[in-house]
C-alpha cells in the first residue's frame, strides 16, 4: 500500500509539475506580451516629446525668420541711408576704431545719428575709438558710450559728457 501512495503521489508530483511549467510559460507570454505594450507605450510617449520638440522648434524657426526679416528691412534701410553720407571708407574707419565691438547696423546708425546731429564725420571714429578704450579701462558698454558721445557732442551736452 506505501507503494501505491508513492506512485500515486509521484504522479501527482509529475502531474503537479507538469501544470506548473505549464503555467510559467502562459506567465512568460502574458510577461512578454506586457512588456511589448510598455514598449510601445514608451514609444509613443517617446514620439508625443519628439512632435512637442518638432513643434516647439517650428515656432523658434519662425520666430527665428520674422526678426531675420526685420533686421533685413533695418539694414538696408539704414545702409542706404548711410551711403547717401557718401563718405568712402567711414564704415571701415568705425569698425577699426571700434575694434569689431559693435555691429555695422549699429556703427552705420550712430553714424546717420551723428550726421542728424551735425557732428563732424571726420572725427566719429576718433571718437568712437576713445570709447573702446575707455570701455576697456572701466567697463561698460562700447555701444552705449559711443551713443552717449554722440549725443553729447551732438547737443553740445556737458553734462552727457562729464559723465564720460
Amino acid at each position: 500500500m506505501a507503494g501505491k501512495t508513492v506512485t500515486e503521489l509521484t504522479l501527482k508530483l509529475n502531474a503537479d509539475v507538469a501544470e506548473l511549467k505549464k503555467d510559467l510559460a502562459k506567465a512568460r507570454t502574458q510577461l512578454s506580451s506586457f512588456q511589448k505594450g510598455v514598449q510601445s507605450i514608451g514609444a509613443s510617449i517617446k514620439g508625443a516629446f519628439a512632435i512637442g520638440a518638432i513643434v516647439a522648434l517650428g515656432r523658434k524657426l519662425y520666430e527665428f525668420g520674422k526678426e531675420v526679416t526685420v533686421l533685413g528691412s533695418q539694414l538696408a534701410g539704414t545702409k542706404m541711408a548711410f551711403d547717401k553720407l557718401n563718405e568712402p571708407g567711414l564704415l571701415d574707419n568705425l569698425r577699426e576704431a571700434t575694434g569689431g565691438t559693435i555691429s555695422d547696423l549699429e556703427l552705420m546708425k550712430s553714424a546717420l545719428d551723428a550726421e542728424d546731429m551735425k557732428v563732424d564725420l571726420n572725427n566719429l571714429a576718433t571718437y568712437f575709438a576713445y570709447a573702446r578704450n575707455e570701455v576697456q579701462e572701466t567697463g561698460g558698454s562700447v555701444t552705449e558710450l559711443v551713443n552717449t558721445l554722440v549725443t553729447g557732442i551732438g547737443k553740445n551736452s556737458t553734462k552727457a559728457l562729464a559723465q564720460l
